[in-house]
């Protein structure tokens, strides 16, 4: 116990000077943020307008074939040459078998689909049912995409017999959009655009976006306390339950 409240203490400082950076950022203006301030959060629809524009090579933001681009190759799909020719980018794709959030479709008849799910369930053979659909619209190859905020599996069984890649908000998108600004790093209005629903998505999953010194003393802590830390991470879910 000793040990534990020592942990706590010592943590509790490093934490004291994150919210003295803050408050300094803040006064700054560095934590204005009109996509939380929209209140742009659980709802998947808007998240799914937000990427399909980016994604549109003839999108808002001018760039071309410049960001679905960066996001074909961000993804690595080394079995699956997606040509960036005709690319079309479709949200609430309507079919016989329900709405798909996101559709990157070109003239080869091939496509990515992706699945966007924040915070709701997964329906009645979901993946199937897009799988079932894309094997007649999509001759020439496609690929489904589930995405969520850090990456979860489908809960739904049926799912298990369908070719899907899993990728989440935490990693991948952020990825990606940190290549999408470095595109953009001429064009202030898209760069900073950028930034901000990077940061918002950093505030969505609970990403600590601290300075590198103050990170490392936490992990070099945390190894010191090692023993200690397992204690607290095996009780996490009891806190919760006792909150």
């Amino acid at each position: 116990m000793d040990k534990l409240q020592s942990l706590l203490q010592q943590i509790s400082k490093v934490v004291a000077n994150e919210q003295t950076i803050f408050r300094e950022r803040l006064a700054r203006g560095e934590t204005f943020n009109m996509f939380k301030v929209c209140g742009v959060n659980h709802y998947e629809v808007t998240h799914s307008a937000i990427i399909a524009e980016l994604l549109n090579p003839q999108g808002t933001h001018g760039q071309g074939l410049a960001f679905v681009k960066a996001f074909v190759e961000s993804l690595n799909l080394q079995d699956f040459d997606f040509e960036l020719v005709g690319v079309n980018v479709t949200t609430e794709m309507v079919t016989p078998n329900g709405r798909i959030d996101i559709v990157i479709s070109n003239n080869n008849k091939q496509a990515i689909i992706i699945e966007n799910k924040i915070y709701a369930s997964d329906q009645w053979k979901q993946l199937k049912r897009y799988d079932d659909f894309a094997k007649t619209k999509y001759i020439n190859g496609y690929k489904i995409l589930y995405l969520t905020l850090n990456g979860s599996i489908p809960n739904d069984d049926d799912s298990k017999d369908v070719d899907y890649i899993t990728i989440s908000y935490k990693h991948h998108i952020v990825d990606w959009l940190l290549k999408c600004k470095h595109l953009a790093i001429d064009k202030p209005l898209i760069r900073e655009t950028l930034n901000q629903y990077i940061q918002h998505i950093k505030n969505l999953t609970n990403t600590i976006d601290m300075e590198n010194n103050e990170k490392n003393s936490i992990i070099e802590l945390l190894i010191k306390y090692h023993q200690e830390t397992a204690k607290i991470i095996n009780t996490q879910w009891d806190m919760e339950e006792y909150i």
